[in-house]
């Protein structure tokens, strides 16, 4: 199996919060932990999540991120995130290659 971009429970957003003032993983440049700190965030309904993975997903067009981080922001209970990321994907189509697009 692979990242399919879902994580299996919300942890909730005080803990999150704490974590990110121990860690500072909303600032990380590493990809790796970006992706996986946004979709923490997304998964626990914390609305930051939303721009920071729409942000991340704009900058960095790997498949490898860009397919979880999208499932993700479908999934997030947060308010129009789905819908946002749909615009998102259409606005920045051609940044993605060609796969990608298709996927």
């Amino acid at each position: 199996g692979g990242d399919d971009g879902r994580t299996q429970s919300a942890v909730s957003l005080q803990v999150l919060d704490a974590i990110d003032d121990a860690y500072s993983f909303t600032t990380d440049a590493n990809a790796e932990i970006r992706s996986r700190w946004c979709k923490l965030l997304l998964s626990a309904g914390a609305a930051r999540g939303v721009s920071l993975a729409l942000d991340f997903v704009t900058c960095q067009g790997r498949m490898k991120f860009v397919r979880p981080l999208y499932r993700a922001l479908r999934d997030s209970p947060c308010a129009n995130a789905k819908e946002t990321a749909i615009s998102t994907f259409v606005e920045n189509a051609d940044f993605y290659h060609p796969i990608c697009r298709k996927m």
